[in-house]
């Protein structure tokens, strides 16, 4: 079946000077590198500026030839100075020894002038033709009195039109909320980098998306005709009907007490810890077949019974325990210990064991549970999770079915794109109870899953 959706205003026609060889334009890249005192706080017993330099070096030198690049720091040569930011290795090709070499000889010393880095990294690619982005790879927050999100947002909206990525290594959750603003105002993202193996894998991600940025905002001439249609053709749908699950369908390490299908829904049951990172998890329900070439949506609609304080719904690409992509839907309240309940989407990509993630917030309260309670209620009154891909990219979302707008259109809660090369595995469904003490099960309705191959610009 196939649904298309006609445009029918003004045509969009591309025009600009850079069009004809934009795709081979070199990506002009600097990266931003906190020098500041903090980078000597060790993660996994090593020196976050160590391996910062040893994660860095490596990939730099891994880079294209053609690809442009420079380096800027600060906090590398003063104690207590807010204008300590200088510009190490102006950007240019064939410049990652030099990079390299000026990265290694990097002592944190000073502060952390977040804005004033944003500010001054401007001036670095006047004058560059290609996709420029602005890799910041920082430890803590602004102390300078600066403000980096408005630094960040008037450098994407400046002529040179810079995109700002933010690798934040080690932070709370303040400190991050501040450094993903960075990334929002920079029209960028923010990628989380919470161990020594964990920094390498939100730097490399950070540069596989800062390399595959548009060249040149081109100009936009009116014409009046109808854009190209996107289309949208359902290639398969699991009504779960008969009594049992059936191929492609399987179901690694069963346990036919917590899993059963029943008037048309797939009944999932557990009360233990499990996920994909465990090759023993039960019940992982698995599609058997290729994902389909291009781009698509893969959506299951359920009802939950999320009591526990701790549930967890787990919807992915899973080749093995140490190699998936997952979106998990899960709950952390009910704790009277707790002075905040929340409710997340979280997408991570596991690579050779190595993790990187984005999470969204669905519910947030600091105070009392009465709106706890209110959106588990609506869980149980029927939503749906999906997992999309767009080219190599692949994000999650999350509708529930009583949350509309005021227009009567559905609230769709989104995550953050991650990057994957190669398919991350076959399509994996799973729930999960993931603190063994919290009380009582997890019970999740599995209505429908569908997959719909999507054609055209959205």
């Amino acid at each position: 079946m196939k649904i298309t959706t006609l445009v029918t205003c003004a045509a969009i026609i591309l025009t600009s000077p850079f069009s004809a060889n934009s795709a081979t334009m070199a990506p002009n890249l600097l990266f931003i590198v906190d020098s500041s005192n903090s980078m000597w706080g060790q993660l996994n017993g090593i020196a976050k500026i160590d391996t910062a330099k040893t994660a860095l070096s490596r990939l730099i030198s891994d880079l294209p030839l053609n690809t442009r690049i420079g380096l800027m720091a600060y906090g590398h040569r003063k104690k207590s100075d807010c204008s300590d930011v200088q510009l190490l290795t102006p950007i240019a090709s064939g410049a990652a020894g030099d990079v390299v070499n000026n990265l290694s000889a990097l002592t944190p010393k000073g502060k952390t002038p977040i804005a004033t880095s944003l500010e001054q990294s401007a001036a670095a690619f006047d004058g560059l033709d290609g996709p420029k982005s602005v890799v910041l790879i920082s430890d803590g927050i602004e102390t300078c009195n600066g403000d980096p999100c408005a630094a960040a947002a008037q450098l994407a909206a400046t002529g040179v039109d810079v995109r700002v990525h933010v690798v934040g290594f080690d932070l709370t959750a303040a400190e991050r909320a501040e450094l993903e603003c960075i990334a929002e105002k920079g029209k960028g993202r923010y990628f989380a980098a919470n161990s020594t193996q964990g920094f390498t894998a939100a730097v490399t991600e950070a540069i596989v998306v800062a390399q595959a940025e548009p060249a040149k905002k081109p100009e936009i001439v009116v014409s009046q005709t109808t854009m190209p249609a996107v289309t949208r053709e359902v290639l398969w749908s699991e009504e779960f009907d008969g009594f049992d699950l059936v191929k492609p369908w399987t179901v690694l390490n069963p346990n036919p007490e917590n899993y059963v299908i029943e008037e048309g829904k797939l009944l999932l049951l557990t009360s233990v810890p499990t996920s994909f990172a465990k090759a023993e998890a039960e019940n992982l329900i698995i599609r058997e077949e290729k994902l389909p070439r291009g781009n698509w949506d893969i959506t299951a609609e359920f009802k939950a019974e999320f009591r526990t304080g701790r549930d967890s719904l787990n919807f992915g690409l899973r080749k093995d325990e140490r190699n998936y992509l997952i979106a998990v839907l899960f709950t952390n309240g009910l704790n009277p210990s707790f002075d905040k309940d929340k409710i997340m989407l979280r997408l991570t990509k596991v690579t050779n064991g190595v993790a990187t993630s984005f999470e969204r917030g669905i519910y947030f309260d600091e105070g009392g549970k009465p709106g706890y309670k209110k959106f588990i209620d609506s869980l149980a009154n029927g939503a749906a999770i999906t997992l999309s891909k767009r080219g190599r990219g692949y994000f999650a979302s999350l509708r529930i079915n009583s949350w509309v707008n005021k227009d009567g259109n559905p609230i769709i809660r989104q995550t953050e794109r991650l990057t994957s090369l190669r398919s991350p595995g076959k399509l994996t469904l799973g729930i999960s109870k993931y603190k063994k003490k919290a009380p009582g099960e997890v019970l999740i309705f599995i209505d429908r899953i569908e997959a719909v191959a999507v054609e055209g610009a959205e």
